[in-house]
């Protein structure tokens, strides 16, 4: 058995994440390359023994990220934070998987749209539970306290936007998969890698455990909502100059 799941992981680490895949995770956020990656490299070998599908890691995944929306709107906010992570761990695990097996269109379009979910409500529930649970809040603001999920709500429209636009710069401009780039060529710059890092799942995902942990989630949210629409101008501008 051990032997069985020792080659399947190699198989994964050495045939099936190509460099492009090493780049794009590097590109797109260090906590996912250096932390989620690797557990969901030394998990899939397991799941492909079990004959688990892609597509069942995808669901499986999206349960967790159901869960840490529940516990969000609950006020348990570390455990919400520790099953968002689960989600996106499950969320490498289907891609492992399909690379190892036979991915297929459905299956890719399941991951995306279970993906966009989770990741688009995770800050929005943060808010509400904060406003139905009454949570005291680090900033202690009356226009904070009343509006806190709105905000998040408002938040989260931004970063859609962003995605939005990025898409519409793929599909106008005929770019490829990978992640829109700030510098150019093989080398990420250490610029690069502060404003990757900064925002999006890459800075969600370990700031939502510290933030809870410190119950400080609503400097989280103040944080995304002064960042969303500066996102979203860069976005859109940076489009338009490079393509001018």
């Amino acid at each position: 058995m051990f032997s069985e799941y020792k080659k399947y992981y190699k198989l994964l680490i050495n045939e099936s994440y190509s460099n492009d895949k090493r780049f794009f995770d590097r590109v797109s956020g260090l906590w996912i390359y250096f932390l989620i990656r690797p557990i969901s490299f030394v998990l899939t070998p397991a799941f492909v023994m079990l004959r688990v599908s892609a597509n069942t890691a995808t669901f499986l995944g999206f349960l967790f990220g159901i869960f840490a929306l529940f516990f969000g709107a609950q006020g348990d906010f570390l455990l919400s934070a520790i099953l968002y992570n689960l989600f996106l761990t499950f969320d490498c695990i289907d891609g492992n998987i399909a690379r190892l097996t036979q991915s297929t269109r459905k299956g890719e379009y399941f991951d995306a749209v279970t993906g966009d979910i989770i990741n688009f409500l995770f800050i929005p529930f943060i808010g509400l539970g904060i406003y139905i649970n009454e949570i005291d809040l680090l900033v202690n603001n009356n226009l904070l306290v009343n509006n806190i999920f709105s905000i998040s709500l408002i938040v989260s429209i931004f970063y859609l936007l962003s995605i939005l636009a990025s898409q519409r710069y793929r599909i106008i401009f005929g770019a490829g998969k990978g992640p829109k780039r700030i510098g150019a060529g093989k080398n990420i710059s250490v610029i690069e890698y502060i404003i990757r890092n900064s925002f999006g799942v890459a800075f969600t995902a370990p700031m939502s455990i510290i933030f809870a942990y410190f119950h400080a989630l609503d400097l989280l949210i103040l944080y995304h909502l002064f960042l969303a629409p500066l996102i979203l101008i860069i976005s859109i501008f940076h489009t338009g100059l490079k393509n001018g």
